[in-house]
């Protein structure tokens, strides 16, 4: 992995969650996301919650992000693309995307890009272990 690229809600952020499990997840979140980084994977944000800069930033890890894309107006595709060309000596193949809604995943995966569907209330499987 290359390149790894997350939605924002119920992926990254367990706002639904009950309190004490968020915070259990956001405490090992940030260790997740600063390994990968030391690895040298490039992370970004694709949202259509426009208030993504500012809860990541609340949940300090804004800064550990490459790219983030928040626009309530974009489909998650159309945002895929914008961070696959940003990024084209990256190949398809080393792309990973977390999301927790099925027809994104299908979009991704059209696009050939490895697709993971994130349950909401649990989170990145990685940051559990």
């Amino acid at each position: 992995m290359k390149l790894a690229i997350y939605d924002f809600d119920n992926v990254l952020s367990l706002k639904k969650a009950y309190p004490s499990r968020r915070r259990e997840y956001e405490e090992k979140l940030v260790p997740y996301l600063n390994k990968l980084r030391k690895t040298g994977v490039k992370l970004c944000i694709v949202s259509t919650n426009g208030e993504v800069v500012k809860e990541s930033t609340e949940m300090a890890i804004c800064h550990l992000f490459d790219h983030v894309l928040s626009e309530e107006s974009y489909s998650k595709v159309k945002m895929l693309k914008m961070i696959l060309n940003l990024y084209p000596e990256i190949e398809k193949t080393d792309v990973v995307f977390f999301d927790d809604d099925y027809d994104n995943i299908a979009d991704g995966e059209k696009l050939g890009i490895k697709c993971f569907c994130i349950a909401p209330l649990t989170g990145i499987a990685d940051v559990n272990e």
